[in-house]
């Protein structure tokens, strides 16, 4: 997921979404990197609150989920910046914590946070299917202002709750494949593509897809790395929902 510019760090905002759009981690090391951390260190010695923000999306570039977390909290300490939230959020979905991703949505992305509007554009299409619907719910009845939600979203949670497979099951799945992509350092697509097959009589169930980067090879093997996490992770599977890699 893109994160989302303020004005004044637009420029950097776009070059980080940039460099996560090319789908490997990158070394901090390099002369680009280190120009770029100057950049976002300036902005820093002038808005504190947004300079960590950037530093933390700069972290997670490179995986390092430590830094994403320290500079983050440091900017959340400094000033409430809707945008700042809403980063964070699909930061941690970029970086594949998908558990971690869909709490802080139901902790922090609640309508009378005022912050659902932001957080629930990335929540919807990151398993939080069915609190994105609640949610969205609770907003309209306080004439709260709601964002359109994909149909495939809205169809995947009434699908989902049909079958009795909560949100919590669905992102303890998800976890497994952002593992997979972290021990190959690598990044999906800007969106996870959300797959609804329902037909009476026939398959009913959801898939979400996974767009990466790599010849039909690669992702093959990516696939069986799949299988094998879900074992380790002892993921609860259920015939109504599945996760795949596909090659972009």
């Amino acid at each position: 997921m893109k994160l989302v510019p303020e004005t004044r760090s637009s420029e950097i905002v776009e070059q980080l979404n940039e460099i996560t759009g090319r789908g490997w981690y990158v070394d901090g090391n390099t002369f680009e990197m280190r120009k770029l951390r100057r950049e976002i260190e300036k902005v820093r010695d002038v808005n504190a609150a947004i300079g960590w923000a950037l530093l933390g999306s700069y972290a997670a570039i490179s995986g390092d989920i430590a830094e994403v977390e320290r500079c983050f909290n440091a900017s959340m300490r400094l000033e409430e910046i809707t945008t700042t939230h809403g980063n964070y959020h699909s930061t941690l979905g970029n970086l594949g914590y998908f558990s971690k991703a869909h709490q802080y949505f139901r902790d922090s992305g609640r309508p009378e946070t005022g912050r659902f509007s932001q957080i629930s554009q990335y929540a919807e299409r990151m398993g939080s299917f069915q609190t994105v619907v609640a949610y969205d719910q609770e907003a309209r009845e306080m004439n709260i202002e709601t964002p359109t939600i994909h149909g495939a979203s809205v169809h995947a949670a009434a699908v989902l709750a049909r079958a009795g497979v909560s949100d919590e099951q669905v992102v303890s799945h998800l976890d497994a494949a952002g593992e997979v992509l972290r021990r190959h350092h690598m990044f999906y697509g800007q969106e996870i593509e959300i797959k609804v097959a329902d037909f009476d009589g026939e398959f009913t169930g959801v898939t979400c897809v996974f767009s990466v980067l790599g010849s039909p090879d690669e992702v093959f093997e990516l696939n069986v790395a799949l299988a094998a996490v879900e074992d380790e992770f002892c993921v609860q599977k259920h015939p109504a929902f599945d996760v795949i890699f596909l090659p972009v």
